[in-house]
């Protein structure tokens, strides 16, 4: 779609004649961009800085009308989410995008430069418990897992007493060969009896990878996970905290790297809504070779009267597409809608309001995965027949949905 006709189609849609750096694009790279475009971010390029934002312009603007970035997210519309404000742009903002490319990328003057005051990414304020693994270097010895390592580190909470996690902010300590990370509360003396907790234990398709308890995941582009309103998920005085690393050898450079990665908390004594994760998802799926828009759905009857807070979804490389739905008295109410699926932009969606669910009604969820040559997220460079598994190479389909817990103390 040209420039031209992208203005003709948004002309109503209010963006500035003169739209200028400082006064109208900078705010909108504050707001969206920035949480993924710094040093410490996953994306390319830092847009903080007015230099590289003129030397990338006419490439992110494209980006912008073609509705590559931000990267694709679930459709507000179809429920909105925590967030979704600055994790979508509007029919003006992207308007504003195109008038300053056309302006050939003016800056304005700096004294009218005008801030999103949007907090730092990913970072979370007031957290009241850490907990990191032991600093451990993956190995990769398993040669008929070449290049994957799961390892599970039970960790020490330290409280004496009950207590609620009522937000989450991973600790990434070594990005390039997380594949994803996931902490829960399992019970003490679940744990076999020869532990390692120095070292952790190898946990690829063992029970042990299966965290009843899940509190959250991490996996690339996640950020922070505020439960709001007095919401938390219960974690017991006599539970330890166990956290799931998926490490992949992602290049020769990734060798010999030393992780410390955890998660940051914020805690309280009791809460008004407890929230537990309900695994969803599906595991037959056979996607084949060379199969450009390949699609499996299954459903789950909710048992009893419930209310759905959020859903995660996780999918691997070749995702493409998903989909969350409730059917009542056949009609659909949208849970998840999103067209295209990031690997690299995986986000935790924390309804606005909760989705509320009578016993019987159903909940359907599809994926859909691009396992042809067009994909070029895809491990093997000749499309292979794939299915589900824990390996990067292998696929998911995942609902992680919190759920309220009945009856809370």
């Amino acid at each position: 779609m040209s420039r031209a006709l992208v203005l003709v189609l948004l002309a109503g849609c209010g963006a500035p004649r003169d739209a200028n750096y400082y006064e109208h694009v900078q705010p909108i790279l504050e707001e969206h961009c920035i949480r993924c475009h710094t040093p410490e971010g996953t994306g390319p390029f830092d847009l903080r800085d007015v230099e590289t934002v003129l030397a990338v312009a006419d490439r992110a603007v494209l980006h912008a009308e073609q509705g590559v970035m931000p990267p694709p997210t679930t459709d507000p519309g179809c429920r909105d989410f925590q967030g979704s404000e600055r994790l979508t742009l509007d029919r003006r903002e992207i308007a504003t995008l195109t008038q300053w490319a056309r302006r050939d990328f003016a800056l304005g003057d700096p004294a009218d430069a005008v801030s999103a005051e949007v907090s730092e990414p990913g970072v979370l304020a007031d957290t009241d418990l850490e907990v990191r693994i032991p600093a451990y270097t993956p190995t990769y010895a398993d040669e008929a897992n070449s290049g994957n390592e799961y390892r599970c580190f039970a960790l020490e909470h330290g409280r004496s007493e009950d207590f609620f996690v009522t937000a989450l902010q991973p600790i990434i300590d070594q990005s390039p060969i997380l594949h994803h990370m996931v902490v829960g509360a399992v019970d003490r003396d679940s744990l076999p009896a020869n532990f390692d907790f120095a070292n952790g234990v190898d946990c690829l398709d063992d029970d042990m990878g299966a965290i009843d308890g899940m509190l959250t995941a991490w996996a690339p582009g996640s950020e922070p996970v505020v439960f709001e309103n007095g919401a938390g998920i219960r974690v017991g005085a006599d539970q330890v905290l166990m956290v799931q690393m998926h490490y992949f050898q992602s290049g020769p450079d990734t060798v010999g790297l030393r992780d410390a990665s955890g998660y940051a908390m914020r805690t309280a004594p009791s809460v008004e809504t407890e929230l537990a994760m309900l695994t969803l998802g599906s595991v037959s799926f056979r996607i084949p070779a060379g199969d450009e828009n390949y699609t499996f759905s299954e459903s789950y009857r909710a048992p009893s009267a419930m209310r759905i807070y959020g859903v995660f979804p996780h999918m691997h490389v070749l995702g493409r597409s998903y989909r969350m739905w409730v059917e009542r008295d056949r009609k659909d109410e949208c849970l998840l809608d999103a067209e295209a699926y990031d690997f690299h932009n995986q986000l935790h969606y924390l309804f606005n309001e909760p989705a509320e669910l009578e016993a019987g009604d159903e909940i359907h969820w599809e994926c859909g995965w691009n396992n042809s040559r067009s994909n070029f997220e895809r491990i093997h460079d000749e499309p292979q027949e794939t299915l589900y598994g824990e390996r990067t190479d292998e696929e998911m389909c995942f609902f992680f949905t919190l759920t309220e817990v009945e009856n809370a103390g």
